[in-house]
This record gives C-alpha cells, structure tokens and sequence, in this order.
C-alpha cells in the first residue's frame, strides 16, 4: 500500500478505496450485530463515502455541514423503542464519517496508514461487545478497576510531582528515585495479582517469580515473604517462587558481565552457573513438597499494596544515608565495604561498576571477583533481614537455606 500512496495518480483512487473499505468493514459488523439495525451496511458505506467528498473538497464548513446533517438524522429516525438502549452505532457513524474526512484531505501516506489501524481498531473494539462487558462485569471486579485507577495514578500523577535531585544530610533523601522504588514494588504485587487470578496460583506465582527476578530480586523476596506472612498456607509455594527469583539474579549477573567485562565473566562463571543451577534444584525440589491444599488455594487479596512498598523505600533511605555515613568516615579506601553497602539496594549496579572499573585497567580481575562475591553476599544478607521482618520466622529460615545452598555452590564452583 505505501507503493500506492507515492503515485501521485493514484493516491485519490487508493484513499477512495480504502474509504469504502472503512464503511464496509464497519457496516458489515454493525449489521451483523443486531437483526433489527436501524442503521446498517448500505448507511455507513455511504456515510464513509460522504466523508470522503467533504474532505476532497477541502472546505471545512462543508464537512462540518455534512456531519451536523447526519446527526440530526440519526436523531429523528432513532428508534424509540424501550429495547434501543446505547448510542454506540451513532458514535461509529460519526467515527466513520472523520476518520473518511482525514482520508480525503490528506497527501501523507503515513496519516493514511494510521487512519487504516485506527478503523481496524474501531472494527475489533465493536466486535468485542460481548466478551468486553463480560470481562468487566463478571470477571474484573470494582475493587480491581478501582486499585488499576490507583496504580495508574501513583506512576503518572504522583511520580511526575515529585522533585528530582537529592536533600537532606548527605544528600540521602531522593523523592524520586524512592519512588520510583515503590512503583517497582506495587508493579511486582499487582501484576502478580492478576497473573495469579487468570493463570492459577501455581503458574501465575511461577511467572511472577521469573519476570520478577530479572528485574529485583530483593523487590521479589519482599513481596514473596509478605505473600507467607499474610497467608501462612502460602509459605512453600512463596519459599518455592522466592528461591526461583534469585536463582534469575546469577545469569543476569553473568549476562551483564559477558557484555561489559568477559575476563570478569569467564573468572566468575565457575560459581555464578552452578549458584544458578543449584538455586533451580532446590526450587524443584521445594515444588515437590508442596501439599496439593497450597497448589490450589489461591491467595487474592486487594491487587495493589502501596503499605509495603512505603516500607520498602523507608528501607531504601535507611541504608542509604547508613552508606554515606560510611563511605564519608572510610573514604575510598573502604572499597570493599562501600560495595557491601551498595550492593544492599542493587547487585546490578555493583556488578557494572566493577566491571568497568576491570575492563579500564584501574582494577585486578581478582580484586573484581573478590567485589562481587562480597556484593552478592551482602545481598542476600538483606534478603534474609526482609525475610524476616516483612515475612515470617518459617519464611526466613527456609529462604537461610536457600541462601546457604546457593552460595555454597557458588563457593565449591570456585574452589574446583
């Protein structure tokens, strides 16, 4: 079709036909959705063909005449029966005639291309009456629309009022980048929510598990340990998905340094992939266990959960300012424990700067081993300090062995 639209001989001729396409397309679906269509096939294609003439013309008064008319006609010849209810044929009679308006005023083939998926979208979004009242009315619930709305707000009104840049004592408190952390943590429950409602417990926590580690597996570990303490039936299929979303944290890790630092990688591959390895046994292993009752028992509560995640950026500001304290009273010659710090909030981070700092020459490649193995050791160290705190005692000892076979093999990998 673009091919067309460069000729400049044809472009009327193709534009013309796509109008009646338009009509067609979305008459025949008007049709076909009532057997008693006061408006049908034969009125829109017209219309589509109307629309297309008022905007050859190139006289806005016109079409805005035009499209004044067939208002008031649907008006009058709207039928008045009790069992005519809605005015969605009257708004696609509308669309239809502007949508054709576009296509007779405009010389660009890329406006043509939008104006045919926007009506291939109006088409599909007619078909799917049915199951769109369906979707709203029997399986999201009010309490559902209403928390999306909530969400929607706390990423795109809250998010841009905030200040950017950094206050307070050494410069800890960042509005932004502390919410940004919330938004990450209420995205982690809320869609983990929903895949669970139309996956099933086990598929849906699975996923989340997955998605969720190659995002934060600290932000993860935190949600699965409140998912235990809320729901105690839930503590082995929550250690299960906690166990599986840091496993995800040692081939991103490996990935990350493949790009950045292969030297760092090939030294540290030795104890990243049998972490991995051993952190997907023990998650197999976990599910094996697993009573049918926790299999089952789905545990939807309100999709989303801002109180944890005001904890979790709470949480972020204390280790932050704790960092800075540090760093300002060792200088850098506290390399090491400034990575500890660091990698509290983001192994990503640490696992970048010290690859970068390898791939420069600046740093030993045995010094960037022994850098990681600290980060990822103070990691989970965090991990288990929210294990326990927003989990349980169960969830915190089950996720201590977790740990301990992750980085024992990790350890016996770098020994042998």
């Amino acid at each position: 079709m673009p091919s067309l639209l460069t000729v400049t001989d044809l472009f009327p001729w193709v534009t013309l036909g796509i109008a009646l396409l338009i009509g067609v397309i979305v008459g025949a679906e008007r049709e076909t959705a009532r057997s008693h269509a006061a408006i049908g096939l034969r009125d829109i294609v017209l219309t589509a063909a109307m629309g297309w003439i008022s905007g050859r013309l190139e006289e806005p008064l016109i079409g805005i005449a035009v499209m004044l008319g067939l208002v008031a006609l649907m008006i009058v010849h709207r039928p008045r029966a009790d069992t005519h209810i809605g005015v969605t044929t009257e708004f696609a009679v509308i669309s239809v005639f502007l949508l054709t308006y576009v296509l007779g005023t405009t010389r660009e083939a890329s406006i043509v291309v939008l104006i045919v998926a926007l009506s291939i979208a109006l088409a599909l979004l007619l078909d799917a009456k049915s199951a769109v009242k369906r979707l709203f009315k029997e399986v999201i619930t009010d309490k559902e629309v209403a928390d999306t709305i909530r969400f929607l707000a706390i990423i795109f009104i809250i998010l841009p009022l905030l200040p950017d840049g950094r206050f307070g004592p050494y410069e800890f408190f960042a509005p932004r980048t502390l919410w940004v952390a919330v938004i990450l943590v209420t995205s982690v429950s809320f869609v983990g929510y929903f895949l669970e409602k139309f996956l099933g417990p086990r598929l849906g926590t699975w996923l989340m598990a997955v998605l969720g580690g190659m995002v934060s597996t600290t932000v993860m570990t935190q949600t699965f340990a409140k998912q235990a303490a809320v729901n105690p039936a839930r503590l082995t299929i929550a250690w299960q998905a906690a166990t599986l979303a840091n496993s995800i944290q040692f081939p991103r890790m490996l990935i990350l340094l493949l790009i950045t630092a292969p030297g760092l990688a090939q030294m540290t591959i030795a104890a990243l992939l049998p972490a991995f390895i051993a952190g997907l046994i023990m998650s197999a292993l976990i599910g094996r266990g697993r009573t049918s009752e926790e299999a089952t028992q789905p545990a939807l509560r309100n999709p989303l959960r801002l109180w944890p995640a005001l904890q979790f950026a709470v949480f972020m500001a204390g280790v932050s300012i704790t960092g800075a304290v540090l760093y300002d009273l060792l200088g850098t010659g506290g390399l090491f424990l400034t990575s500890a710090i660091g990698a509290i909030l983001d192994v990503d981070a640490i696992t970048l700067n010290a690859a970068d700092r390898v791939s420069a020459g600046v740093m030993d490649l045995k010094i960037g081993q022994v850098i990681l193995v600290i980060a990822v050791g103070a990691n989970m160290i965090v991990k288990l300090v929210l294990s326990a705190t927003s989990g349980s005692r169960g969830f915190f000892f089950r996720m201590l062995l977790s740990f301990s076979v992750m980085f024992a093999a990790a350890a016996l990998g770098l020994l042998l």
